[in-house]
């Protein structure tokens, strides 16, 4: 079931997204681009928190393991994060995951 599915983190997908209309369609519902378009809020999230604290991207890169360009590309939305790295930086930044998925503005 799709239901409950959105706590972890998954990177949309095409597979995700295919997944997800397939599950509607098997109810015998349609998809709501207004109502079911889930928005993608840890790239404006993660690159706020950098710059709160007056980081460069090689910083956060470093901490990560990965390559400036690398995590450049998870701040543009152009590569999906790694589950480890929302992790990593969770720890780094000491706040919780659902705060940098955009679920809560609690940090």
């Amino acid at each position: 079931s799709i239901e409950g599915w959105w706590p972890f983190f998954y990177p949309l997908s095409y597979l995700t997204l295919t997944n997800y209309v397939l599950e509607l369609s098997q109810r015998g519902e349609k998809m709501d681009c207004k109502k079911n378009t889930l928005e993608i809020k840890y790239p404006e999230r993660i690159k706020a928190l950098r710059q709160d604290n007056d980081l460069k991207q090689r910083q956060i890169a470093r901490i990560l393991g990965v390559a400036q360009t690398t995590y450049s590309q998870y701040e543009l939305y152009k590569r999906p994060m790694p589950i480890e790295c929302l992790m990593k930086l969770c720890d780094y930044y000491k706040v919780s995951a659902d705060y940098i998925l955009g679920f809560t503005n609690d940090k």
